[in-house]
């Protein structure tokens, strides 16, 4: 009867012995499920489409304060780390699948996580340096002031071509 359909259906046993969260729909048991379901999908061969309707479908919920903006991203770069050392990682699981530019671009932000150590130490180096009166940046008649003016310009020639 209908009731008892609805019933099943509403139930939390309704995935069970399923292929969903497996093969359909969105891939379950990471924090970041939409980025394993993109990857699974294009992997699949599905094509990406950028859609901006006049009337929006959906408004999220933003966080609105700092703690709020932290804890989200912590959610976001655990949950990206996951998917890095997983069978999911772009690296293997999309090897030959999609383009060597979807693999580079999914690793972007994977590394999120990673990342966070070398500015990490930057910052609490250049923060010791500043408090020991040591000089962060080389002098300019300096022979080390070669490598570092290289790398500035072409840091700043590589976000002007970007812009």
């Amino acid at each position: 009867s209908e009731p008892e359909m609805i019933k099943a259906l509403a139930s939390c046993s309704y995935e069970e012995q399923s292929q969903w969260g497996k093969e359909m729909g969105l891939k379950y048991g990471c924090p970041v499920e939409d980025v394993v379901t993109g990857l699974a999908i294009q992997c699949r061969g599905w094509k990406s489409a950028y859609l901006n309707p006049k009337s929006k479908a959906f408004v999220g919920v933003a966080p609105t304060n700092l703690h709020q903006m932290l804890v989200q991203w912590r959610r976001w770069s655990g949950g990206d780390f996951q998917i890095l050392l997983s069978e999911y990682s772009p690296v293997w699981y999309g090897q030959g699948k999609i383009s060597l530019g979807l693999i580079l671009g999914y690793s972007c932000f994977l590394f999120l996580a990673p990342s966070s150590v070398p500015v990490l130490v930057y910052s609490v180096l250049a923060s010791l340096c500043l408090f020991k009166g040591i000089p962060l940046f080389p002098k300019v008649s300096s022979s080390w002031f070669i490598p570092f003016g290289c790398v500035t310009a072409a840091v700043n020639a590589y976000s002007l071509a970007e812009f």
